[in-house]
């Protein structure tokens, strides 16, 4: 059975009763080599979906993750804070970038 990319809820602590902080927030590793995009599958539609988000007007865009740059880009995120910091958003997005490959996950 293929299962895509969820986040288990129940074996996470329960949410804190606080208001979301962030309107968007992107978990993953902008791949780049020597200043110029690493050959990657889908790294190019990785990066024109962050920027997009993060050109969004009014919207407190956060992105987590190697190699991001501009306003909301942040350190990457321990696995063991990932939960926390996807509840603390309104919005969470993600971009695989093996999307022709069923069944494939990360």
């Amino acid at each position: 059975d293929y299962v895509p990319n969820v986040l288990p809820l129940p074996s996470a602590e329960p949410p804190a009763d606080t208001p979301p902080s962030d309107d968007i927030a992107f978990i993953g590793n902008r791949y780049l080599r020597f200043g110029l995009l690493e050959r990657v599958v889908g790294n190019r539609d990785r990066a024109r979906l962050v920027h997009g988000l993060q050109r969004l007007p009014g919207t407190r865009t956060r992105v987590y993750g190697r190699g991001w740059r501009a306003p909301g880009a942040r350190r990457p995120v321990p696995f063991a804070e990932q939960v926390p910091v996807l509840r603390r958003a309104r919005v969470t997005a993600g971009w695989d970038h093996y999307n022709h490959h069923h069944g494939y996950y990360s």
